[in-house]
């Protein structure tokens, strides 16, 4: 559901784009020690949305809402400066 009303939205690929985000994906369904270690040290369960970097100056995770929208990315990312691809 994500995939297709956040991550699919053309605004939301855009910043993907500006910003240099990089997209990693874990399968639950291939469960190891690192999968449940990293939702468990969280709180959270699946699935887990977290940006790592997006403050600049902090270094702490930002965990995003297990229901996306394309604001929510967007907010999500709004402090972030524009990668420069020069």
């Amino acid at each position: 559901m994500n995939e297709r009303n956040a991550f699919a939205d053309a605004s939301v690929q855009d910043i993907f784009r500006d910003k240099g985000v990089t997209l990693m994906k874990g399968d639950w369904t291939i469960a190891t020690r690192d999968h449940q270690g990293a939702i468990g040290i969280r709180g959270a369960g699946v699935p887990l949305y977290v940006i790592y970097n997006s403050k600049p100056g902090s270094s702490q995770p930002v965990v995003l809402p297990q229901l996306l929208t394309a604001n929510i990315v967007h907010d999500a990312f709004a402090d972030l400066p524009d990668r420069d691809f020069k």
